[in-house]
């Protein structure tokens, strides 16, 4: 399926942590849809999240940038006047030129026409029930680093892990990855394989031979 996500679609992604609009995102990034939109579109979308919204600049661009990678950016060939509202023309324009299957919107003045040359508009939520299977799904947020080189989970995601407090990071591909990681102090270690010889009913002996043993082999 062809898709072009109207801008407010993006800003639910990106703002409304756990909403519609992060879903059917992570729809895209996962290549279960194929998502287009243009450089109009995302012009749109920085001034809205700049100026209505209070994004940063580099916040605005990250969010472009995660865009770019989960769809294609299309050069529109052909213009189009069918709306009063200019940046609505512009998601027709976007639809037009990749061919696409839907536009998603809540904008009433798009979801009025309920189709364009052989292009469903339809609701976010009409589009995600296309999408019954893909219930689980990858959260997009953004976040900040400080200058000390920090950085906070966003409590939608910190609910979803379990109960830790180290990570193991890895950088794959320019991608950081977090893995929760459980870290046992050494007492701990010691009990736990001093719990695990008595539960075999070894004695201290048994462990002495072992190790006379395998100091044998090594030799």
């Amino acid at each position: 399926m062809k898709a072009v996500f109207d801008t407010n679609i993006f800003i639910s992604a990106f703002l409304v942590p756990g909403g519609d609009g992060e879903k059917a995102f992570a729809l895209a990034q996962r290549k279960k849809v194929a998502l287009f939109t243009s450089i109009p579109i995302l012009t749109e979308l920085t001034r809205k999240l700049r100026d209505k919204f209070g994004v940063s600049e580099k916040e605005a661009i990250a969010a472009l940038r995660l865009i770019s990678r989960a769809g294609t950016v299309v050069k529109p060939r052909q213009t189009v006047r069918l709306l009063h509202d200019d940046p609505d023309n512009r998601v027709l324009e976007c639809a037009l030129e990749a061919r696409a299957d839907v536009i998603v919107t809540g904008d009433r003045h798009l979801l009025g026409l309920r189709d364009f040359e052989g292009t469903a508009i339809i609701r976010l939520k009409d589009f995600l029930r296309s999408f019954p299977a893909e219930n689980t799904y990858v959260y997009v947020m953004l976040v900040k680093k400080t200058s000390k080189n920090r950085i906070t989970l966003p409590k939608a995601i910190v609910k979803h892990l379990p109960d830790v407090e180290f990570f193991e990071v890895t950088l794959r591909e320019g991608e950081v990855i977090l893995k929760p990681a459980v870290v046992t102090a050494t007492g701990e270690r010691l009990r736990a394989v001093r719990s695990k010889i008595k539960a075999l009913g070894l004695t201290e002996k048994d462990v002495g031979d072992a190790i006379s043993w395998a100091r044998c082999r090594r030799d």
